[in-house]
């Protein structure tokens, strides 16, 4: 199975730069997603960098994901949204925006994380962690989950040392400095 590219930006903190980065990535690669990181910004500068990213990606033929935003998601018309949350604000998250829009989660670190919250009717699973290293048991994790569930898996290599691990998707960080 060839993965397809999941682009986390989470470099950018002003509309120039998310620009620059996301039109060296488009030119590069295919790209099925970007996940926008919010990181430190307020809600305000978020919006502005969402507002300038959504054009370029759709343009693409490329969802645009927002970090734990479901509303500023709902606002500007953004493909869906990457929760990072507990379970509770995951299926409120999928009640309000499901079926119209992408719902992804995050923040799976063990199998029972994986299957409570693949269970519930979620997009895609996401294994990694943004901030940290990765680590053999992600790699582990997301090779058991990609040859047992049928809901898609994001395999998030930081340091591009893995193989897909047979998953749908690949999410690559600063792709168009690494390659």
């Amino acid at each position: 199975m060839n993965a397809q590219i999941f682009l986390i930006a989470n470099q950018q903190k002003t509309t120039g730069e998310i620009t620059s980065f996301l039109n060296a990535a488009f030119s590069g690669a295919t790209i099925s997603a970007v996940l926008l990181v919010k990181g430190s910004l307020d809600i305000d500068e978020y919006e502005k960098l969402a507002k300038t990213a959504l054009p370029i990606a759709q343009k693409n033929n490329c969802a645009l994901l927002l970090d734990n935003c479901p509303n500023l998601a709902k606002k500007i018309g953004a493909d869906g949204v990457h929760i990072t949350d507990d379970i509770k604000i995951l299926k409120q998250t999928i009640k309000e925006l499901k079926p119209d829009m992408i719902v992804g989660a995050g923040n799976i670190f063990s199998k029972d994380d994986a299957m409570i919250k693949g269970e519930t009717g979620v997009d895609y699973v996401f294994f990694g962690d943004l901030e940290k290293p990765q680590n053999s048991q992600t790699h582990e994790l997301a090779i058991w989950w990609s040859n047992t569930f049928e809901v898609p898996a994001v395999f998030y290599d930081k340091d591009n040392k893995n193989d897909n691990a047979n998953c749908e998707f690949i999410a690559l960080n600063e792709m168009s400095k690494n390659e």
